[in-house]
């Protein structure tokens, strides 16, 4: 069991009634089975996982360390200057994500996305930005929560 509850008025979320778990679980395995062989994750395995995967993996960030960082999160993207963005591949946008969450839930969430195969993403500056952060990890893992 999680540490908090998955819908509003703590009702279990849609990702228990779709299984998601269990498929993450399984995509997580065989991840972490290449990862052994010394298969590294490449970017398009990764993303071909699902979108229920993705919300696993964000769900798990809100039961571990609680809802009030979706609202922080909300509020930096909302009071962030209006600049249209530049031309960003999908790692630097999975980069910016990271470190926008980390800020908002106030810890280093570097070492959850590496859980979920999103360490390919990571550069030298990303890993400086984040370190200069100087955010905790967060206690318990995130990965080894759900619902």
């Amino acid at each position: 069991m999680g540490l908090g509850g998955g819908g509003p008025g703590g009702r279990p979320s849609r990702l228990l009634g779709q299984d998601a778990y269990t498929k993450a679980a399984t995509y997580l395995h065989q991840l972490h089975e290449q990862a052994e062989a010394g298969a590294p994750a490449e970017a398009e395995a990764v993303r071909s996982a699902g979108a229920w995967n993705d919300l696993v993996m964000l769900h798990q960030i809100g039961l571990t360390l609680g809802r009030h960082g979706w609202t922080a999160l909300l509020r930096l993207v909302r009071d962030a200057p209006h600049t249209p963005p530049p031309v960003q591949d999908d790692a630097a946008t999975w980069r910016a994500t990271i470190a926008l969450m980390s800020r908002a839930f106030g810890h280093d969430l570097r070492d959850h996305f590496t859980h979920w195969g999103m360490s390919h993403t990571y550069t030298p500056d990303f890993h400086q930005h984040m370190d200069a952060l100087n955010l905790p990890r967060p206690e318990p893992a995130p990965a080894t929560c759900h619902e």
